[in-house]
């Protein structure tokens, strides 16, 4: 095997055993990170950083910390001193904002090395991520194919074996569909879980950095990191009550996924799960009723406070000036340039009458059910071919492609952890997920079943 084929763990271990030094591990990544540039993950990479970071560790020996030299890849709209963070659009090329996000820094405290930035659509806003800046990011299993957004970058930077693992931010999904697309593992956690400060803000109430890797127990293992709790170790199973609100994750979906998703559930009880299909909370309505209002005051002045925190010259308005993406402008502008009567004392019924009525609905459906979360199809369609930002088929019907993030959306509404595993493919070969969400705060819950449903 390869260092480059190693999971997160494995390759914790043997750096840890000095089986595996910090620069040959380097090398052979790079190596990768050359075969794979076709996928266009990378905005920007310096590999003499990276292995100057290496030599300096293997120096070290026995003095690391926990990740001991792994490389890791960071999403370009989240700020490390001495990089650019672009969000993969023109006005910010030049932006070197002097601060390393709080996320990031602990990484590096426990001796991460920065692999490089990943790409993104346009300031985080789509789905894909294809970008008319940047170029789009492929799909490492099937090129053709988006890698999925807005953290797709870093998606495949990860499929790729580029990088064990990688930092994202998911707002909506940004995190979970590209996971879900490219076969591999996304984390979204709670919120207030990690630090947000150094993060690009696309909808500050939903933001929060994510994590990916190719198993949930390497993202059980950066959480350790990043909280400082004890690592979780795999939920038992048998008599465990989840979740399955079949009225509303389980219609509309694509056949591909919904035949993948009939083998997970079999699967999940076969494992003693007791799957629950009672009736949930109008998740629909919740996001239909806070989505719009949050978005239309926390993007404008959000985006205006980032670039002050940053000391630039650029205005909002400025940034979606030079937005290079029709598909991007066209969301974005509105939001910035539009009138928005109204939209603060909206804002403020939203955040203190109707967000905190649809998380008690979600809490009261679990306690009273007994559920220890819900489980469904990440997403209810599959990857886009490259080049489609609009409009995608779905069972021979054209369908928006922002119902790409239906199903993810409802945690960010809610605020609670949710986690995409890997859940099969379909008979084209392209990856499907599955998602576990739980209670607020209950982290530790959906990492373990994560654990369970991939060592079951």
């Amino acid at each position: 095997m390869q260092p480059s084929d190693l999971t997160l763990k494995q390759a914790v271990e043997r750096l840890r055993c000095g089986e595996l030094g910090a620069v040959e591990y380097a090398e052979d990544l790079l190596a990768r990170c050359e075969t794979a540039r076709p996928l266009n993950a990378y905005v920007s990479q310096d590999g003499d950083r990276v292995l100057d970071a290496a030599r300096a560790l293997d120096r070290r020996e026995k003095s690391r910390g926990p990740l001991g030299g792994i490389p890791l890849c960071v999403k370009d709209a989240i700020d490390i001193e001495g990089t650019a963070t672009t969000a993969a659009t023109p006005s910010l090329e030049r932006n070197y904002p002097g601060r390393t996000a709080s996320t990031i820094k602990r990484l590096f405290d426990a001796d991460a090395v920065l692999m490089g930035k990943t790409n993104l659509p346009e300031l985080c806003f789509h789905v894909t991520c294809d970008n008319a800046h940047t170029g789009p990011t492929r799909n490492p299993v099937k090129p053709e194919y988006t890698a999925g957004g807005s953290s797709g970058g870093t998606a495949a930077a990860v499929a790729a074996h580029t990088v064990p693992a990688g930092v994202g931010t998911d707002t909506a999904g940004s995190v979970r569909i590209p996971a879900a697309f490219c076969g591999i593992a996304g984390f979204r956690p709670s919120l207030g879980r990690y630090p947000t400060d150094g993060v690009l803000p696309m909808n500050a109430s939903r933001d929060t950095i994510g994590l990916m890797a190719r198993t949930a127990r390497d993202i059980a293992f950066l959480d350790a990191i990043l909280t400082g709790e004890a690592e979780v170790g795999p939920a038992p199973l048998e008599g465990l009550r989840l979740g399955v609100p079949m009225d509303q994750f389980f219609v509309e979906l694509d056949d591909q996924i919904a035949a993948v998703m009939e083998d997970a559930l079999l699967h999940l009880r076969r494992l003693g799960v007791d799957l629950v299909e009672v009736d949930a909370p109008d998740f629909a309505a919740a996001r239909a009723e806070t989505s719009g209002p949050t978005m239309r005051v926390e993007f404008p002045r959000d985006l205006a406070r980032y670039l002050d925190e940053i000391g630039s010259d650029l205005t909002a308005g400025d940034v979606v000036s030079q937005i290079a993406s029709p598909y991007v402008k066209v969301e974005v502008e509105p939001l910035v340039c539009g009138a928005g009567g109204g939209a603060a004392a909206e804002y403020a019924r939203v955040r203190s009458e109707v967000l905190p009525r649809h998380r008690a609905a979600y809490q009261a459906y679990l306690e009273e059910n007994g559920l220890a979360g819900m489980v469904y199809p990440t997403t209810p369609l599959m990857p886009a071919p490259i080049g489609e930002t609009e409009k995608v088929t779905v069972n021979g019907k054209e369908v928006s492609i922002w119902q790409t993030l239906r199903h993810t959306v409802t945690a960010a509404v809610l605020g609670v952890p949710a986690l995409s595993v890997p859940a099969g493919t379909t008979p084209r070969g392209l990856p499907v997920g599955l998602e576990f969400a739980g209670a607020g705060q209950a982290d530790r819950t959906v990492l373990a079943l994560g654990l369970a449903w991939e060592t079951g």
